[in-house]
């Protein structure tokens, strides 16, 4: 009956300890499910894409070549982590 007793007492505790350090993660988490929602709303709409990377040609050649070059970069990676548009 102790064993048991000290048992749920440790889980009790490790309870406690999960949820304390869950509340510190969970504000990056939310940062990390709408980059995820972000990435997946430009990968299922090109056209929005293009017309924002059109403005930006317009309004800062310079730094719309630089996010261009990496946009070429990243697009194979989120193409290839699944989140293009079922088939």
């Amino acid at each position: 009956m102790q064993r048991r007793l000290r048992l749920q007492a440790a889980a009790a505790a490790q309870r406690e300890a999960l949820a304390w350090h869950w509340n510190g993660v969970q504000p990056a988490l939310r940062w990390v499910d709408h980059g995820v929602a972000l990435a997946r709303r430009v990968v299922l709409h090109p056209l929005l894409l293009a017309s924002l990377v059109a403005v930006m040609v317009i309004r800062r050649p310079r730094r719309a070549l630089r996010w261009v070059r990496n946009a070429v970069i990243l697009w194979p990676l989120l193409r290839g982590q699944g989140f293009e548009k079922n088939k």
